[in-house]
């Protein structure tokens, strides 16, 4: 089986929890990336090409097929140890709503600091296209709306940054 980056498994990830199946890389992605990154799950067979309604995302438009999307395929679901019709475990579920996952770029960014291994600045960068200060300024941001995010150094020296689970208290409450 092909490893899968980080970013890879984000998309998949999020186009297996979507009703149609589509991934909607070009609103998390510039041009070059997002083209690079839809290719390459292409080249995998983790995602196939098919024609679009007018509120799906798109991957490309061409004259002779109009609208294409990137729609995720068994072998994608396989990738992400689920079967056909199986959703993923909702990571989200038990976080309370102002710790809840955000939508576009941030989402993704969340997404990668919830991860165990959490992840560095150049993988926050690579997954977001953001510039160091941009995406520094995210987790700002993201600090200010409550989260807490943790800053370790990894074996190389890194700086690693991780969201802090929230663990419910003894009384139910979060």
């Amino acid at each position: 089986m092909t490893k899968l980056s980080d970013t890879q498994l984000v998309f998949l990830s999020a186009a297996s929890q979507r009703a149609d199946g589509l991934l909607n890389i070009h609103n998390r992605r510039d041009g070059a990336a997002a083209e690079k990154l839809g290719e390459k799950l292409l080249r995998l067979g983790f995602v196939e090409e098919i024609a679009i309604g007018r509120d799906q995302p798109v991957w490309r438009v061409s004259d002779d097929d109009g609208a294409r999307g990137l729609k995720i395929t068994h072998t994608g679901l396989a990738a992400l140890g689920l079967e056909e019709g199986q959703q993923p475990i909702e990571a989200t579920a038990a976080l309370p709503k102002h710790v809840a996952f955000s939508s576009g770029k941030t989402g993704l960014v969340v997404d990668l600091l919830r991860r165990e291994t959490g992840a560095s600045i150049t993988e926050l960068m690579e997954a977001t296209g953001w510039l160091p200060h941009s995406t520094r300024a995210a987790l700002t941001g993201l600090r200010r709306k409550g989260h807490e995010i943790t800053r370790t150094r990894s074996e190389a020296g890194l700086a690693i940054y991780r969201i802090v689970p929230v663990t419910p208290a003894a009384d139910g409450r979060v």
